[in-house]
Formats: structure tokens, sequence, C-alpha cells
């Protein structure tokens, strides 16, 4: 799958959960597709999951703020995958 997002292949109902494009947010979820658009071509957000759907997206990005949360205690997920702290 990660192939198929690299080559932009057509994806239907594959998300993708990215570091948020507003650094005041943690994270987005985005369709795969919309990395067809010319802004996002030039400016690929960091991927750092894929999903397949949207409630698994969802499911996904509870599981990494779970994961943040228990070694960091603390939910800054941005800075935690910047960094590692």
């Amino acid at each position: 799958m990660i192939r198929r997002v690299e080559q932009k292949k057509m994806l239907t109902n594959i998300y993708l959960i990215t570091l948020a494009a507003n650094p005041e947010n943690q994270l987005d979820i985005m369709p795969a597709g919309s990395l067809h658009f010319p802004y996002l071509e030039r400016s690929c957000p960091l991927i750092i999951g894929i999903a397949a759907g949207y409630e698994e997206a969802l499911e996904l990005v509870q599981t990494i703020v779970s994961e943040v949360y228990q070694q960091t205690g603390d939910v800054r997920i941005r800075d935690y995958l910047e960094t590692g702290k």
C-alpha cells in the first residue's frame, strides 16, 4: 500500500494520517487521493499512518495518542514525532 501511495495510484477509501498542516494542530486525516493535488505534491506532509477507511483512521489516531501519552505523559504528538521526546 505504501508503494501505491508513493506512486500516487488511485486509492479509494484509503486515508493518511499526517502531521497537521497547521502547526497549532497535531494531526490531519486526509484521503490518499488528495496527494494528487499540485500543492500537496510540492510539500507533502509527513505521513505517519495509513488506514483502510475513515473509521480505521480514527482508531489509528486514538492508538497514536495513547502510545505517545504512555511514553511521555503528555499528548504533544507533533513534538514527540519530531524530536522523540
